[in-house]
């Protein structure tokens, strides 16, 4: 087909102005007359679109190429992708309650195939061996408590080296203590609807830290023993408490005049952008706390992870709280106006 074939047959049946706002939402090529026929007739969303078309590329095409999409209706089109995407979801099982699922994702062409958008970092290849060498483990929740287009159906859990649990929706939010967005609930309340499945959780929790342990106490063993004199001792302790107080203050309040001018910086360098962001995300009203969400927008914007200090593990200091309070201190105390 021709690379405006399908943009042409959508403009000629739905107007320019339809399938000009296909193409600027990113709808492939080949799907831009399905898109907009979605949007008409269903009122479907472009965005909402991307992420099924970004489904249907996963989960469908490579096991069936002769579906033609341009004349399914919508519901067929969300009934066949849900079809297929349930012959992903056994591999790697190691709960199933018939109401909520657990599996280990332990491989990057397992991960390639979760229902999850593809802006999130892990569904790249580099960036999945980063996380695996640092020894993060990943885990998929399918909460049946939820229905099939809900951000907390599909849950990915990382369980951090450092010990800490992330809950992750489809969208790539962090399901947190405070419920910062209208789409997701607290924490706590999602937990609730885990039933047994939370305590499955905790016990794999469990077994990564101990098998983290066991393999710090192998390393420590193949290590030679040092004698050491009590002035010695004296010596690595002052050390190790001088460390910590080094620590203690680099990650918060030693990085908020670093965070604010790499805040300045974005924004007077992306002004007219970044005023239309704050803009839309104010008319919106999906987010309870505006301020921490436009807090982590310019960390994210100004890739926080390059400047900010790491830890032993190689993420950056300080866990998810910490990083919000420096984040809002660094945009109350910035020139970005919200």
């Amino acid at each position: 087909m021709n690379i405006f074939e399908n943009y042409n047959k959508a403009k000629q049946k739905f107007g320019e102005n339809i399938a000009q706002q296909a193409i600027d939402s990113k709808i492939p090529n080949q799907f831009v007359f399905a898109a907009c026929k979605f949007n008409v007739e269903n009122g479907t969303p472009f965005n909402d679109l991307y992420n099924l078309f970004s489904q249907w590329t996963t989960y469908v095409a490579p096991k069936n190429k002769n579906i033609n999409i341009d004349i399914l209706d919508y519901d067929t089109f969300w009934t066949t992708i849900q079809e297929y995407k349930k012959q992903y979801e056994q591999e790697g099982k190691v709960y199933d309650d018939g109401t909520v699922s657990i599996s280990h994702i332990s491989s990057f062409e397992q991960m390639k195939k979760l229902p999850i958008k593809n802006l999130w970092c892990i569904r790249r290849e580099k960036r999945w061996n980063e996380y695996q060498d640092n020894g993060s483990v990943f885990y998929l929740i399918i909460n049946n408590n939820y229905a099939d287009d809900s951000n907390c159906r599909y849950v990915m859990v990382e369980m951090y080296p450092n010990g800490d649990v992330g809950y992750w929706s489809t969208d790539n939010e962090l399901i947190d203590e405070q419920g910062s967005t209208k789409r997701l609930p607290p924490l706590a309340e999602y937990q609730q609807t885990l039933g047994n499945a939370l305590q499955k959780i905790q016990e794999l929790h469990k077994q990564v830290m101990n098998n983290k342990q066991n393999i710090n106490c192998n390393l420590n063993m193949n290590k030679k023993l040092i004698r050491l004199t009590e002035s010695d001792l004296h010596k690595i302790v002052k050390e190790s408490v001088n460390r910590i107080l080094r620590e203690g203050r680099g990650q918060l309040g030693g990085l908020v005049n670093t965070a604010t001018e790499k805040f300045n910086e974005f924004y007077m360098a992306h002004k007219d952008a970044c005023i239309s962001h704050i803009n839309a995300v104010k008319e919106s009203g999906e987010f309870n706390d505006l301020e921490n969400r436009l807090a982590w927008d310019f960390a994210r914007a100004t890739r926080y992870q390059d400047w900010m200090p790491r830890d032993e593990q190689g993420y950056p200091v300080g866990n998810d709280a910490q990083k919000s309070t420096l984040f809002k201190q660094a945009l109350r105390n910035s020139a970005i106006e919200y």
